[in-house]
């Protein structure tokens, strides 16, 4: 990192690689932000495994609790549309 030089009158001059000094930065800061990212990696992986174990054990409780949900949407609906169409015709 540091070498030595000599001058015309004989002292040494230390002088620093400033390359060198960059690309330890460089690679410091490259190391750290892959170090960032792996951890935001894992963290993201268990939250991913987490929704897909739950999406895996719901995968017949959810689907039948929807077509449970959207039959008697359906049946309410039809009886709203006949209670109308019912009072319309009173009226009429």
């Amino acid at each position: 990192m540091f070498r030595r030089h000599s001058n015309r009158n004989g002292c040494h001059l230390f002088v620093v690689e400033a390359v060198g000094l960059v690309s330890v930065w460089i690679s410091n800061e490259v190391s750290a932000k892959m170090m960032m990212m792996i951890n935001m990696m894992k963290s993201l992986s268990n939250i991913l495994s987490f929704f897909f174990r739950l999406a895996w054990e719901s995968r017949i409780r959810l689907p039948v609790i929807l077509t449970v949900w959207f039959m008697v949407l359906d049946v309410r609906m039809q009886l709203e549309i006949n209670v109308n169409l019912g009072q319309n015709q009173i009226d009429a």
